[in-house]
């Protein structure tokens, strides 16, 4: 589920951006689904937020605002 979640990162509704370290965030909205990708494609977590600033967080901690 994770991997083909992973695979959706460029199609529209999902969200994504690299951090400076090279990690992909991956968020979609509609459902509520967050994963992070290492830059040689293994993943490291994948799950649903339960914060509704969840996302928003991690790419001001992360990546860009």
């Amino acid at each position: 589920m994770a991997a083909q979640f992973a695979s959706r990162k460029n199609e529209p509704g999902v969200e994504s951006f690299i951090s400076k370290g090279g990690l992909t965030f991956v968020y979609e909205k509609i459902t509520n689904n967050f994963l992070i990708q290492k830059d040689n494609g293994e993943l490291m977590t994948f799950f649903k937020p339960t914060s509704s600033t969840y996302w928003f967080d991690q790419r001001m901690k992360h990546g860009t605002p």
